[in-house]
This record gives C-alpha cells, sequence and structure tokens, in this order.
C-alpha cells in the first residue's frame, strides 16, 4: 500500500448489544467515534427507534433485504 491511502481508511464499528447507547450524550459518542456503523437490522431499527431525530446518516445498506421483506419488515 502506498503512503497515500495511510490514514485515510474510515472507522468502522459494529454495533454490538452493549454498545447501543441510552441516552443523547452515548449516541453523540457513537457517533463521532465512527464514520460506518454495521449492525444487524434489529439492533439498527432498535437505534432508529430509540433516536428518531438521527440525523447524520447519509446512506443505508441493508443485507439480506429480500429476508427482511419476507418476515414483514417494510410494514
Amino acid at each position: 500500500m502506498s503512503e497515500n491511502h495511510i490514514g485515510i481508511a474510515p472507522r468502522v464499528k459494529f454495533l454490538r448489544n452493549k454498545m447501543v447507547p441510552k441516552d443523547d450524550a452515548g449516541l453523540r459518542k457513537l457517533v463521532d467515534s465512527c464514520e460506518i456503523l454495521i449492525g444487524s437490522p434489529l439492533k439498527l431499527g432498535s437505534l432508529c427507534e430509540t433516536f428518531p431525530n438521527i440525523k447524520s446518516v447519509e446512506y443505508i445498506v441493508i443485507d439480506e433485504a429480500d429476508k427482511m421483506f419476507e418476515m414483514g419488515f417494510l410494514e
């Protein structure tokens, strides 16, 4: 890898149960600590329900979306 690429990789975190914030301060700490947050649809959905005014999300990628639609996730 060339020196030009050192230090520009995004900060990635996996959303685990113990990392789910309980308050606005915890959410701010989580958002500030990563650029890409990866979690299961249920964990990400729970996060969005707890904090419905998350405004810093630009993109969302849902793995196995076909399975989620089969389970009624769209409703």
